[in-house]
């Protein structure tokens, strides 16, 4: 695919889309912004800082979010965690560049399903384990750990809230797009709401990427055509899978 000169919808939050809109433009690509969320903290950090503290005697911790990854660093004292666990490459590293070794991840994917088939997760009978993550977000971990054995408890450490456009605004950057990228189902439910009627076939035409097979099976049943995941997450691989759509996941 040629992608010069390529216009790409970026639909992170505003704090957190820097990195990626800069490797596009590397990549000889243009960035548009339309943040859909923006990123906040939930809850007492008092209370946080002790249910963290209190958690240190949990066989592991799990983190399903680079968000949440931040915050618990940012919460607790860096000494003393139990063994962690991150759904994703790109969380496994926020944690490692804050001194934890040994964060164990997928390395075939990043979904809550390729988390639960690390063999460390396979018999947690009678283990206590915390899921660190956001409010409302998809919860598929704790159900399933809590059928395996193990004692699960949750701590919510972020809010998505989202952000408002005016329509003429997202019909600008709608008409203007080649393709999009979106990280999350909640993204892409969200950026399907907001198109107004008469644009939404045209951005359903235009390459979107997704950062895991559920999300593009979301994205289909809404009715975007072309849909690619990378083989990984991470901005270097999005950005790859627009550079070589033909190598990215049918």
């Amino acid at each position: 695919m040629n992608v010069a000169g390529l216009r790409v919808l970026v639909t992170r939050p505003a704090a957190q889309s820097g990195p990626i809109e800069q490797r596009l433009r590397d990549a000889g690509m243009g960035a548009l912004s339309l943040p859909l969320f923006e990123i906040e903290t939930c809850g007492d950090d008092e209370a946080h800082r002790a249910r963290l503290a209190e958690a240190r005697g949990c066989d592991g911790w799990i983190f399903t979010s680079t968000n949440a990854a931040h915050r618990a660093i940012a919460l607790a004292p860096q000494s003393g965690w139990p063994n962690l666990f991150a759904i994703g490459e790109a969380t496994a590293r926020v944690l490692a560049e804050a001194g934890h070794t040994g964060v164990q991840r997928p390395a075939g994917g990043n979904t809550s399903e390729d988390l639960l088939a690390l063999p460390d997760l396979q018999d947690v009978s009678h283990r206590r384990l915390l899921v660190c993550t956001g409010a409302g977000g998809r919860d598929a971990l704790a159900p399933e750990l809590r059928h395996r054995g193990a004692v699960v408890d949750r701590i919510d450490l972020y809010r998505r809230i989202a952000v408002e456009h005016p329509e003429t605004h997202v019909r600008d950057l709608a008409g203007r797009c080649d393709a999009v990228i979106c990280t999350s189902g909640e993204g892409v439910a969200r950026l399907h709401a907001l198109l107004p009627s008469d644009m939404r076939a045209r951005l359903e035409r235009r390459v979107l990427v997704v950062p895991s097979q559920r999300v593009l099976e979301l994205a289909r049943q809404l009715g975007f055509t072309e849909v690619r995941t990378p083989l990984k997450t991470s901005d270097e691989a999005l950005v790859d899978c627009l550079v070589h759509c033909d190598r990215a996941s049918p």
